[in-house]
């Protein structure tokens, strides 16, 4: 496979939850995106504005009511055959997980089975998602859980005879990587993967995801609302909001020179490092109900760039700068080219 082919492939995606009032609420609307081989994505955004979705969505791990609605995932095995996601069922859709992608999920502290010991984790995930399909012998259970652990700096003679309770929160993150690791897949979802972790051991699990990208060579997406986790894990950025991504670029592009107003809000949120700095500043307002999502740009009750424009047209991503491979900085906003012009005779300037 060409570094130049993406890994995966996502073209207008909808995803869509039944309510139990038989309303169908649209968590996800016409995402599209390219992950490349090795490449780190960040979607980042306010709780609710879908991130955890597609990031389910993707591996077709969506709850009972959830499901796509619309769209197409594409992936590309290293052999360079592409795969039809929404098209696996049954025994194929279970070993293409893991196998090929995999997740770590949100909340280490409750992902493990409680009467279950670490070993017995590592076992089931190999008997269900080998590609092979052969039966593994305890001692390749052992022997590859044992590899895994060590990858993630645990003692394996430990942590594989132990009950989830009797490891700390940061051992079951790693735990959880671990596990995502086992069947080396080619790309990695992670969902907040530092969330509810002290700063040391956050520092400690963005000094092991390099180190792991760089041995294992995997893609990685990952979910946060963290924009500083993001900005050191991260190749690219997708900023979400009410189900769409509404920017992406380099991390340096979103970071430095953002233009969308509400990427701009997100970063203005984040408390400064540096004396002297300019106080952090919430976004006003509230996200929109995604079952009744007002017409226009539903950002736009929100945003200090709205005109009347913004009411009736929900803009599509366009580019901002044009790059090769995925690269280019994309945004969907009437008014990008005003964003981060603090003068409003330059703002002026621009629109006329």
């Amino acid at each position: 496979m060409s570094q130049n082919d993406p890994i995966l492939s996502v073209r207008d995606l909808h995803i869509a939850y039944r309510t139990g009032s038989g309303r169908t609420v649209t968590a996800v609307r016409g995402v599209d995106f390219d992950l490349y081989p090795q490449q780190s994505l960040a979607l980042v955004g306010e709780s609710g504005c879908g991130k955890t979705t597609l990031g389910l969505g993707l591996l077709r791990l969506l709850p009972k009511l959830g499901y796509v609605s619309g769209g197409s995932i594409s992936y590309r095995g290293p052999t360079g055959t592409v795969t039809d996601v929404l098209g696996l069922s049954g025994r194929s859709l279970r070993r293409w997980r893991w196998s090929e992608v995999a997740m770590v999920f949100q909340g280490a502290m409750n992902a493990f089975n409680p009467v279950m010991k670490i070993i017995d984790h590592f076992a089931d995930t190999i008997r269900a998602h080998r590609v092979d399909g052969k039966k593994a012998s305890r001692k390749e259970i052992r022997d590859r859980a044992a590899t895994a652990l060590e990858s993630v700096r645990l003692e394996p003679d430990r942590v594989l005879s132990s009950y989830p309770h009797e490891l700390s929160g940061g051992m079951k993150q790693r735990i959880l990587i671990a596990l995502a690791l086992l069947l080396e897949p080619q790309v990695i979802v992670l969902d907040e993967p530092t969330t509810a972790l002290d700063l040391l051991t956050q520092r400690a699990i963005v000094d092991m995801l390099h180190e792991l990208r760089q041995r294992h060579g995997f893609a990685m997406i990952f979910v946060s609302h963290d924009l500083p986790l993001a900005s050191e894990l991260a190749d690219r950025v997708a900023t979400m909001y009410a189900g769409r991504i509404i920017e992406s670029g380099t991390v340096h592009d979103v970071f430095t020179r953002p233009r969308h107003p509400y990427s701009v809000g997100l970063i203005k949120a984040v408390p400064p490092v540096r004396a002297g700095a300019d106080e952090p500043m919430s976004i006003p307002g509230s996200p929109p109900d995604l079952a009744a999502l007002p017409t226009g740009c539903a950002f736009r009750s929100r945003c200090p760039y709205a005109d009347d424009e913004c009411g009736e047209i929900d803009p599509e991503l366009e580019p901002v700068i044009q790059r090769p491979e995925g690269l280019s900085h994309e945004t969907a906003c009437l008014r990008w080219q005003e964003v981060g012009l603090s003068k409003p005779a330059d703002r002026e300037a621009v629109k006329q």
